[in-house]
């Protein structure tokens, strides 16, 4: 039986080819391939979550269709490793998913006992060559257990994690380190630990499948469409875009660029989050009031979606504030405005937004305060009318 030494540890090739449970009957740790520089860029929540994406075809190139330099980064080391033990790699589809969430002390982010990614059940009566997988998260560490399992009497009838899960030894679990890539198998049993406090967390998966995963709630690759026949699935539990979802990565953006937890709780318990109305995954709506003279009205409804209208914007359209007020001490010849516009959370001025923060708690929040440091650049201006 051929082996590939890797990193102080063995590799099985057998884990390799065609999906048999016998292999369960084999102790096995995942291996660990490689410690993630990209660390900070990483853990940075400005993602959007995807599930079981396909970014590589058989024989095709592998297109991701978001830019990021901690992704590019496990990709890299990822083939690197796959190469070198897989020589038919190519002719794998390859799936990425990314999960980005807030995760609740006492909850966890994936799926919860212990399970194995992999299974081959009804569906696939000539079995193919296994799935696998590389996993790394910089939080909540995966716990896996290494010891050996029987699955001699289970039929594709039981609930195989179930039944699997009464095997699991404690004493042989392995528990993962933050920000390291590792490589496991469909016989590689693991489980998702809850967090003991609230977290943030980041996971990341790239798996080399021979199967089409077609099921209904798998994100879409723009870059690769694919005409396959879509079947309906569960959503795992986050990673659908709620907008309890985007409202804790936007949270999560606050404590990155300097606010504290007890800061966020009141921001959260003076409603200030609930303002938020997200156009997509990223971007949500801001209002501005401004008032203008009447004989500039014609001048700026011409022209106002190229003007730079000024910094302060507001999350919530009720707010009346006169900000820019251009017309002062001509109440009867001026005319007021409300323009709308959207602004990606990538693009908030974060010192500026402290600094309306710091400045007067109680206006911040009852103005529903938001600061990007270049309207013309930043706010796309859907449009301006009049009050």
């Amino acid at each position: 039986m051929k082996k590939i030494k890797l990193f102080r540890e063995f590799f099985d090739q057998e884990d390799l080819k065609a999906w048999n449970p016998d292999r369960f009957k084999v102790k096995r740790k995942p291996i660990r391939i490689a410690e993630i520089k990209e660390k900070e860029e990483f853990s940075k929540p400005n993602k959007i979550s995807v599930l079981d994406m396909v970014i590589k075809l058989p024989q095709g190139e592998i297109k991701v269709p978001f830019k990021s330099k901690s992704i590019n980064e496990i990709i890299d080391r990822v083939l690197e490793h796959e190469k070198e033990i897989n020589p038919n790699w190519e002719n794998y589809y390859i799936y990425l998913t990314l999960h980005q969430s807030f995760v609740k002390k006492g909850d966890s982010q994936r799926r919860g006992g212990a399970h194995f990614d992999g299974m081959q059940g009804k569906r696939y009566k000539e079995k193919l060559p296994t799935c696998h997988s590389y996993i790394v998260s910089d939080a909540i560490p995966t716990i896996f257990h290494t010891n050996e399992f029987d699955p001699t009497d289970l039929t594709y009838n039981d609930n195989w994690f179930k039944k699997l899960s009464k095997q699991v030894d404690p004493k042989m679990d392995f528990i993962i380190k933050p920000y390291n890539i590792y490589f496991m198998t469909s016989y590689h049993l693991h489980s998702a630990v809850p967090t003991t406090e609230d977290t943030f967390r980041t996971f990341v998966r790239v798996e080399f499948s021979l199967k089409k995963f077609d099921r209904e709630d798998n994100t879409r690759n723009k870059l690769l469409p694919v005409n396959w026949d879509f079947k309906e699935r569960d959503i795992p539990k986050g990673l659908n875009e709620s907008k309890d979802t985007q409202i804790d990565k936007l949270k999560s953006l606050f404590l990155y660029n300097g606010w504290k937890k007890d800061e966020i709780n009141d921001l959260e318990e003076d409603g200030y989050f609930s303002s938020f109305e997200f156009i997509n995954d990223s971007e949500f709506k801001v209002y501005r009031n401004i008032t203008i003279l009447e004989d500039e009205v014609e001048e700026f409804e011409s022209t106002y979606f190229n003007n730079d209208i000024g910094e302060y914007w507001s999350l919530s359209d009720s707010t009346r504030a006169i900000w820019g007020d251009r017309a002062d001490g001509l109440d009867d010849k001026r005319v007021e405005y409300q323009c709308v516009g959207s602004l990606d959370i990538n693009n908030i001025d974060w010192d500026r937004l402290r600094e309306a923060f710091d400045d007067f708690y109680p206006h911040f929040v009852e103005e529903k305060e938001i600061r990007t440091n270049n309207t013309k650049k930043n706010i796309e201006i859907q449009t301006c009318y009049k009050n």
